[in-house]
């Protein structure tokens, strides 16, 4: 006897299929059904009817199996490309076991009973059955009862033609509608997948984005930290030098500084707290710049003499004017130098040129007061 599963699972002549499962209940009886599409056969399969050959698959046939629990039978309903039954093939069974999964089977006891969709009928495979009596496989009484199956069901069907039809028919149609909603369904589930894959890259790439930006952040916090570093240095090391100056007696008479860019167009940046634009938190800003033109005049703020006039990384081309009194001016980011360290300046004297050397991102010039070590607010000294 064979083991058969419910949907012909490992067909090896069927190349490509689709297949759907389901349990069904119609007109007080129930069971499971398996609907094949095939839609790539290795060849066209030949059956016999009456020693006469029978097409029962090929490309773009449907197998309907349907299966009942209460019986000793297994049908195969065969329907070609336009939707017509060409065959009922019954397997006469010892046992169906239905499962509700596709893990259904049944065992085949050789015998076979065929219906033509005109109502012709065949008997088959006698010969295997009398073959496995004779081999010990079967008892004679399962022989026994196997022809008594088949001859009853031989009976039976004639009279049961046209209601068998409109039963397979509607099977069919109610499959192919199931299997189309599930299939909607899984299309549906799939898209919501794909969807929410799209939605989870998208968060990834924020968050992607995101701790490269707080990386990017974190490092220009640490370069202008470095920056200002580097800047406190330069100062206090200029500010040893005007205390070790001997003209470093110089006495702040109080009068108003001149504006030292006179070509700027705006003020770009105040002193004091404020945002940040690109390091996004406080951050002390210690002078006022002022956007001129590259190349346009800058000029000493009040009398003085030249401590220091050079280049540093940060402050680009800087002049450090000693005004006495413990009050001195720093211009930046210069594009040229018209002084030297020692030399006294008159107020409104060009001491160099505006630009955007060191650390800049355009033409200004970065003007500040320190008062006794300290910055202070550049705005206090003009009128």
């Amino acid at each position: 006897m064979k083991r058969k599963e419910l949907g012909r699972y490992g067909w090896r002549n069927v190349l490509e299929r689709k297949d759907f499962h389901c349990c069904w209940e119609k007109n007080g009886q129930q069971g499971e059904a398996a609907l094949i599409h095939i839609i790539k056969a290795a060849k066209t399969g030949v059956g016999q009817f009456r020693g006469e050959p029978v097409v029962i698959y090929q490309d773009d046939y449907h197998w309907l199996q349907i299966a009942m629990a209460d019986c000793h039978w297994w049908l195969t309903v065969m329907v070609d490309g336009s939707g017509e039954i060409t065959q009922y093939y019954f397997d006469i069974t010892l046992e169906n076991q239905l499962l509700a999964s596709r893990d259904s089977w049944f065992t085949d006891i050789y015998l076979d009973v065929v219906m033509m969709p005109d109502g012709r009928l065949d008997l088959l495979d006698a010969d295997e059955l009398d073959e496995a009596l004779q081999d010990g496989e079967i008892t004679a009484e399962q022989h026994q009862m196997a022809h008594l199956w088949a001859q009853e069901l031989m009976e039976e069907l004639p009279q049961q033609l046209p209601k068998l039809k409109v039963f397979c028919e509607e099977l069919f149609e109610q499959l192919e509608e199931e299997e189309a909603s599930l299939q909607e369904a899984k299309a549906a589930v799939e898209q919501e997948q794909n969807n929410l894959e799209i939605l989870i890259d998208n968060k990834n790439k924020e968050i992607t984005a995101y701790e490269t930006d707080i990386a990017t952040q974190e490092q220009a916090i640490k370069e202008y930290e470095a920056y200002i570093k580097e800047q406190d240095q330069m100062i206090a090391s200029l500010e040893k030098a005007l205390r070790e100056m001997e003209g470093s007696k110089r006495t702040y008479d109080g009068g108003m500084f001149k504006w030292p860019a006179p070509s700027y167009t705006r003020i770009s940046d105040s002193f004091g707290w404020r945002h940040h634009p690109i390091l996004n938190r406080q951050q002390f800003h210690n002078g006022v710049d002022m956007a001129a033109p590259g190349g346009s005049p800058i000029l000493a703020a009040y009398d003085g003499t030249v401590v220091a006039a050079g280049y540093s990384s940060t402050m680009g081309n800087y002049i450090y004017l000693n005004h006495g009194s413990g009050l001195v001016t720093i211009y930046m980011h210069a594009s040229a130098l018209y002084v030297s360290v020692g030399q006294d300046v008159s107020k409104g004297d060009k001491i160099a040129a505006v630009g955007t050397t060191g650390r800049s991102t355009g033409n200004h010039l970065h003007f500040g007061v320190r008062l006794n070590g300290s910055y202070v607010d550049p705005m206090g000294y003009f009128n």
